[in-house]
């Protein structure tokens, strides 16, 4: 007897436990508000997967930072979670746990715009045909979600539900297809099927090359030069370089030249026993300065 009102007390205190958490899961997601979602696919990006870029815009009147939940499909990898403020990209803690077909992917946010980035696999069907479902499932409602598909030029027929339109004005690759839908309510689940024929099994992804934005020619600013005037510039180079060593060891030469020659010449000058010189008559030694022998009297002759 004892033992049965013990299970009938711990069942009531676990649902109340319960019904407590999801008041308080529910007062918080009422206080997160979302003002917009954009969502970018590419399918087969780098690798035999789609790309899925999630850009969460929450409404002003959202209380920050805030610990927000968004569910993934359960066999998705997740690449980078991040927040954005004033021209500043921050990347966030973040931790999943898995519910059923779902993960939940939990993190704090500080900013009001908020990035998700993961990959999901594509289905790979016969004949080259791919197929790929894109789910959009929070406990948040959504006013606009708008979807971008992003497919490369190897694609063939592509197939949407709910239908996208062609991005008017793109000529260039990858070919873009979009469209706006919306609102989505709280726990709600809104589901995009694609459908495209792939060409190739290669995981590069051809769309993201770089083309030209005008014709390239031999007269395009920057072209590579042919080889014959390679050649040309670097002989004129060689002998440009050779002709400036020659005047420069010229003009080393020259001037140790004229420093001997200044220095011979400076020698009696500087040499005062070079300045003396001897009479001619008595052969008596003069000093420096002396015009007259200090002998005999007769007059020196001028040192040459």
């Amino acid at each position: 007897m004892k033992s049965r009102y013990l299970k009938l007390f711990l069942t009531l205190i676990f649902v109340l436990t319960g019904l407590n958490r999801q008041t308080v899961f529910a007062e918080s997601s009422s206080e997160i508000q979302i003002e917009s979602v954009r969502v970018e696919i590419w399918p087969e990006f780098t690798r035999s997967a789609a790309l899925i870029f999630n850009e969460i815009s929450l409404s002003s009147d959202t209380l920050l930072p805030q610990d927000i939940i968004i569910k993934i499909p359960v066999d998705a990898s997740v690449q980078t979670v991040a927040d954005q403020g004033e021209n500043r990209l921050t990347q966030l803690i973040w931790e999943s746990a898995p519910e059923r077909d779902w993960q939940e992917v939990r993190f704090r946010a500080a900013n009001p715009i908020i990035y998700i980035e993961y990959f999901a696999p594509v289905v790979d069907l016969d004949g080259g045909l791919r197929t790929f479902t894109y789910d959009w499932h929070s406990p948040y409602p959504v006013p606009s979600l708008e979807v971008v598909v992003l497919l490369s030029s190897e694609s063939g027929e592509v197939m949407t539900e709910p239908s996208l339109v062609p991005v008017a004005g793109v000529n260039s690759e990858p070919a873009a297809y979009q469209g706006t839908f919306g609102p989505v309510s709280g726990g709600e689940m809104f589901s995009l099927h694609l459908e495209y024929v792939g060409e190739s099994d290669h995981t590069t992804y051809p769309a993201l090359r770089v083309l030209p934005a005008v014709p390239v020619d031999e007269s395009t600013y920057g072209r590579m030069a042919s080889p014959l005037s390679v050649i040309v510039w670097l002989m004129g180079a060689a002998a440009a370089i050779i002709f400036l060593v020659g005047l420069c060891y010229w003009w080393f030469r020259n001037s140790q030249a004229d420093e001997r020659t200044r220095a011979a010449k400076g020698v009696g000058i500087l040499n005062l026993e070079k300045q003396a010189a001897f009479c001619h008559e008595c052969g008596t030694r003069s000093r420096a300065g002396d015009r007259y022998c200090r002998n005999c009297g007769t007059g020196l002759r001028k040192i040459p």
